[in-house]
């Protein structure tokens, strides 16, 4: 068993396009300040079945004041903190000799100085890849999974000069990918993968 914990702090500084726009009708905004955050976390690690199975969960909390956002023709600092703060779980796991999965799961909790919930962040993220090695290792099967959870965005088109009109809901999505390999020669290996299979 691993315990683990982190303490650490940052600044980031606003970029070029932040501070000055790169078209009309965007209006530079060359006060900008940097954003700083503070973030800690708390973790454990448990191998399982002598070490072919791992777990591991981890709790972060992070605190972000001076937050950079963009309103589609400026930037500017928002004023008072944003909070982000959730979990992550991992597994690793060696089924057989031949057969091995991985899967990850994050929950992520979030809001804006005031109480709204960030944009472009979903709630929650998981993916999963199962891979089968045969052949004396010479050919590889693998399928791979990532979902991406609902998550909240602003409607840029119904406004005025890219002026955002109102905050939508954009839907979850599964993308799922599968493919393999083949060594034909030590030198040569022939691969194929099928992205996006459901085209969600």
């Amino acid at each position: 068993t691993k315990i683990r914990t982190s303490y650490g702090t940052g600044v980031k500084n606003p970029t070029f396009t932040e501070l000055f726009g790169f078209s009309a009708p965007f209006t530079p905004n060359p006060n900008l300040q940097p954003e700083s955050n503070e973030g800690y976390d708390f973790g454990v690690d448990q191998s399982f079945w002598q070490n072919r199975v791992h777990l591991g969960g981890t709790f972060f909390i992070n605190r972000v004041k001076d937050a950079i956002t963009g309103s589609g023709t400026s930037s500017q600092n928002s004023v008072g903190t944003t909070k982000i703060w959730g979990s992550e779980w991992t597994a690793d796991a060696e089924i057989t000799n031949n057969l091995t999965v991985n899967a990850s799961y994050t929950y992520t909790n979030h809001e804006d100085p005031n109480g709204l919930e960030l944009l472009r962040r979903p709630k929650h993220i998981a993916s999963t890849n199962l891979e089968y090695r045969f052949m004396g290792d010479r050919a590889r099967l693998f399928l791979t999974a990532d979902f991406n959870g609902s998550q909240a965005d602003n409607d840029f088109f119904g406004g005025v000069n890219f002026s955002p009109t109102k905050r939508v809901q954009l839907d979850a999505f599964t993308n799922i990918t599968v493919g393999g390999s083949y060594r034909i020669r030590e030198e040569l290996v022939l691969k194929g993968r099928i992205e996006n299979l459901l085209d969600d």
